[in-house]
């Protein structure tokens, strides 16, 4: 006999469900409607705070399965926080490399020198902030568009982040940003 295969529903799927529990169906119901197992049925039950709550945050809901945590759970939340105080600002644009050195100097902070800023977790970082990423020249930036004007402390790191770039430019011996295919918008002094 064969056996059946596991089934892990959307988490969009989870949202109808936990939905149509309260709207007073019975878990049996639920369970032939959906095709899912009764123990899934009541494991969503269970956990439909920590579903909704996962999901209020979530870009791609129709997408995700599982409620995963960060790995480095204090750096996102210090993140979030930088995230939300270059969003009360105007015309701040975030780039990768940007978020990233932040994302590595706040783990410098927290003593977690094996993080690493790849472009990997910080695609997923995007994801999970609700940033939306434009293609500029050769390679992808992911921006943030804030309102407001920079404060001190975002001000300083991306001075640091434009002194960098130059010295990079310098070592490489390219004639300026757009050679090096790098995006200037962020460079401007509004």
């Amino acid at each position: 006999m064969e056996s059946k295969k596991r089934k892990s529903p959307e988490i969009s799927l989870k949202l109808e469900i936990i939905e149509d529990y309260n709207n007073k169906a019975t878990p049996t119901e639920l369970s032939r409607k959906y095709g899912l197992a009764a123990s899934t049925i009541s494991t969503i039950f269970k956990n439909q705070e920590a579903i909704k709550k996962a999901s209020e945050s979530m870009r791609d809901i129709k997408k995700a399965k599982r409620l995963r945590e960060p790995e480095y759970k204090e750096l996102e939340k210090n993140m979030d926080m930088w995230f939300r105080d270059t969003k009360t600002h105007n015309s701040i644009t975030l780039d990768g490399p940007l978020i990233q050195a932040q994302a590595l100097k706040i783990a410098t902070v927290l003593q977690k020198p094996d993080f690493k800023a790849s472009s990997g977790w910080l695609n997923n970082l995007l994801k999970r902030h609700n940033c939306r990423k434009s293609q500029s020249r050769s390679f992808v930036v992911a921006r943030v568009h804030c309102k407001g004007v920079a404060s001190n402390f975002f001000r300083s790191i991306l001075n640091y982040v434009v002194c960098l770039f130059k010295h990079i430019l310098k070592k490489n011996h390219s004639t300026g940003p757009d050679d090096a295919g790098l995006d200037t918008k962020f460079m401007s002094n509004s």
